[in-house]
């Protein structure tokens, strides 16, 4: 199956079966008539759209990407064994650019002279045509042939027209040929009922019924020509269209929703125009529907129904088993294995070894550097290493990926109904385990693993390359001592909510060990800070959760002694300075009478003044509608959902105006990463039909054709070490159109090319768990209704 988006021409090509729940295919009205014979030998024009019924959008395609080593199963590049090294670019059978013809004439296209419409049916026209008052362009690198270093270029061509096309009249585009359009002539019916534009943003996996949030904006940045100003169109009657019935059952005006501005937070400009907005949150029919805005086009079809966020939260999960390393069983719904080689102890590769350096990786320095670790070894070979997560597309096994575990099991302490065996598509089956907590102990089970001949906690792996065989770990101390005992107690204490006694005691035993263990070091590092996660905030979630397995008040003074939540006025989370959301949240919700009902207040206080103020607070001065721009990174990684403290914060409150207004901005921030964007994708790899299809990440390097699902990229705009190289940022940049790329919004900064690597990349730590906690709390919060 291959679909190409009409606004941004993603095409997803699908090599395994992703057993994705996809929207099904329903029939609409005849757009087009194409007189060709689908041979071009000029740029390909894709689609003609409106954008509204005074504005044509003509996207072409100069060519595409024929990835010809993408084909493992027939033998391209001998497959499997040369995806185990670093040196796929060295295949001989390179991927190539295969273009359509000559491309277009960008020149030739933005004259009004180069286009012409006439109509039979509509006298402002007439049988001897117009031109366009005014033409825009957008161009965008959008794939690319690495060997060759050859862009694909897509062109967006607006024409803007004299007078306003009539629903049910027909038209004829005519293209000079100057312009190297691989079609002269388009023949189309305007049609708001069966024709989308590129304008109307919504959710790709529709809404839950029961949200107190759907809403789809209308808004569009046309490169050259800027915003598309529809305040012409303002109170123009939409409907939600029965696609079953073909009637329409729900009907409103189309509002203004903001003028352009910059995120309050992060002072970028995402949208690049001003927003107008359908809200229909108060219908909750479900079905089959079509957003029909009169004047200007329709959605997509979408679901309205149940369980919407179930396939998201798991496609998302699916994202961090991706990541496993030395798992060599195959996961349920027939994908791919996770990531190869397994470099096990004892299976592969052959003699594979791991030695323990004498630095930690807690204030060591980045794991990529194998020689600093390898300066200076304790001689000591490690028993096992096998299990956790890797970072990145690389192999190395660093601290900032621990935060995942207590973002997974967040979600599952929320909402611990929810969530059952056989749920996800992992390896684990009928075993009597959450399948999400199943996740989370790929990685705590590898720190109990990772341990010396003297019981010290390894602190990470480095980043090993095939064909090397030899590995380090980093030396032990009193921060992962910490970190283990904090994981494995919230661990435990999932196990007690699921009424799992014998695992509850498992891990609540590991983490008495490693909290032991941990207060025996002569420097216990509670100052030491990875991921915002101090030894302190440790300490303290080891201790709340510890509180609630065993009842002791050693582990309650814990808790008291290194909350920060002392007064009202703190905050549960700091970042950059403390992330206190975990401990206080076993604090919060304990089975145990406490003794510090005081403290016990001010952090229920603060969790929802600070979900409020530093979250949704600046959510309606933003046209995004997005609440969560808090996250700031090199060159802008942009698809980070830092919302767990507004799930907590939903979850505690009895107060039912801010349990909609926190379940709101859930809703809106979900919506965004689902279409609401300007691309229209869902920022997520193997989510249904309009999402992520080309990214640099696991899957192809691994021996498998095709991406692996749940990967989400930056889309950061400059990322590391910019320059003109296809791996970098600026390659891309430098061949857009408005060259300037500060004119362009930054929801736009995404070029589906593996090889972009700052832009593609991901990490679970930044882009993976907070989706995982989005949308798991969603699913959650519905799933008993």
């Amino acid at each position: 199956m291959n679909y190409i988006s009409p606004e941004t021409g993603t095409e997803t090509r699908f090599s395994f079966d992703s057993k994705i729940k996809y929207l099904p295919v329903l029939t609409a009205t005849l757009f087009f008539i194409i007189f060709s014979s689908g041979i071009t030998t000029a740029s390909k024009l894709v689609k003609v759209l409106p954008v509204d019924n005074q504005c044509l959008v003509l996207h072409f395609q100069d060519g595409f990407v024929e990835y010809n080593w993408d084909d493992t199963i027939s033998g391209s590049c001998n497959g499997w064994d040369l995806y185990h090294t670093e040196n796929w670019h060295l295949c001989p059978d390179k991927d190539q650019y295969v273009p359509y013809g000559m491309p277009l004439n960008t020149m030739q296209a933005v004259e009004t002279a180069s286009f012409l419409i006439s109509s039979d049916d509509d006298s402002s026209y007439g049988s001897a045509g117009k031109q366009p008052v005014a033409v825009y362009r957008k161009s965008k690198v959008w794939e690319a042939s690495h060997d060759e270093r050859k862009p694909v270029m897509h062109h967006w061509i607006y024409l803007e027209l004299p007078s306003p096309m009539q629903r049910g009249n027909s038209y004829t585009l005519k293209i000079d040929g100057t312009t190297n359009s691989g079609e002269p002539v388009k023949l189309f019916t305007f049609d708001e009922y069966s024709q989308e534009s590129p304008a109307v943003k919504i959710s790709n996996i529709g809404y839950e019924q029961s949200s107190v949030h759907k809403t789809a904006d209308v808004y569009l940045w046309m490169g050259d020509g800027g915003e598309r100003d529809f305040g012409r169109l303002e109170g123009t009657p939409w409907h939600l269209n029965d696609l079953i019935s073909g009637k329409n059952v729900y009907s409103g005006k189309l509002q203004f929703r903001m003028e352009n501005k910059k995120e309050p937070t992060l002072e970028k400009d995402f949208t690049g125009a001003d927003v107008w907005e359908c809200n229909f949150s108060d219908f909750s029919k479900p079905g089959q529907y079509r957003l029909v805005i009169e004047g200007i086009g329709s959605s997509q079809p979408f679901l309205i129904g149940e369980k919407r966020f179930e396939e998201a939260f798991k496609v998302a999960m699916q994202g961090m088993f991706y990541q496993r390393m030395g798992c060599s069983e195959k996961p349920a719904g027939d994908f791919p294995y996770s990531r190869r080689p397994l470099f096990k102890q004892g299976l592969e590769p052959a003699g594979f070894k791991v030695y323990i350096s004498k630095k930690d990786m807690i204030t060591g320095i980045n794991p990529d550097d194998r020689g600093f670790y390898e300066e200076q070894l304790t001689g000591e070979v490690a028993a096992a290493t096998w299990g956790g997560w890797s970072d990145a597309y690389d192999n190395d096994q660093r601290p900032v990926n621990f935060i995942c575990v207590y973002d997974i099991l967040l979600a599952y302490y929320l909402n611990p109904e929810a969530f059952t065996d056989n749920q996800l598509y992992i390896p684990e089956v009928d075993n009597g385990i959450p399948d999400i907590m199943d996740e989370a102990l790929w990685e705590i089970d590898w720190w109990l693993r990772m341990r010396d001949s003297k019981g010290g906690y390894l602190t990470g792996l480095t980043n090993i390359r095939p064909p090397e065989n030899v590995n380090y770990a980093g030396a032990p101390c009193a921060w992962q001592g910490w970190n283990v005992a904090a994981g494995a107690s919230m661990a435990a204490d999932c196990f007690r909510l699921a009424g799992n006694r014998k695992l509850q005691k498992k891990y609540a035993d590991a983490a008495l060990e490693a909290f032991a263990w941990a207060l025996e070091r002569p420097d216990q590092m509670l100052d030491t800070e990875v991921s915002d996660l101090r030894g302190s905030d440790l300490k303290l979630t080891a201790a709340a959760f510890l509180f609630n397995l065993t009842g002791e008040s050693r582990f309650e003074e814990v808790v008291y002694e290194e909350s920060e939540a002392k007064n009202s006025t703190s905050k549960i989370r700091n970042p950059g300075n403390w992330e206190q959301q975990y401990g206080a949240v076993a604090y919060l919700f304990t089975p145990r009478k406490v003794k510090y009902k005081q403290l016990q207040a001010d952090m229920k206080t603060i969790i929802i003044k600070q979900a409020n103020d530093d979250y949704l607070g600046k959510m309606e001065d933003s046209p995004t509608r997005a609440a969560r721009w808090t996250s700031s990174w090199e060159g802008m990684a942009q698809t980070s959902n830092e919302m767990s403290l507004v799930a907590i914060a939903h979850k505690l409150t009895d107060n039912k105006a801010e349990k909609t207004w926190f379940e709101k901005g859930m809703y809106s921030e979900a919506e965004w990463t689902l279409g609401r964007n300007p691309l229209g994708l869902v920022q997520m790899t193997g989510l249904g039909e309009r999402s992520v299809s080309q990214t640099f990440a696991p899957g192809r390097r691994d021996g498998y054709p095709g991406l692996t699902p749940g990967w989400t990229p930056y889309m950061c705009r400059d990322g590391w070490a910019n320059e003109d190289d296809i791996h970098k940022c600026e390659w891309y940049t430098n061949r857009n159109y408005p060259e300037d790329k500060e004119v362009w919004p930054w929801g736009e900064h995404f070029w589906n090319s593996r090889y972009s690597v700052p832009n593609s990349e991901a990490t679970p730590q930044q882009t993976f768990r907070q989706k995982i906690v989005l949308y798991g709390y969603l699913f959650g919060m519905n799933a008993g209704k």
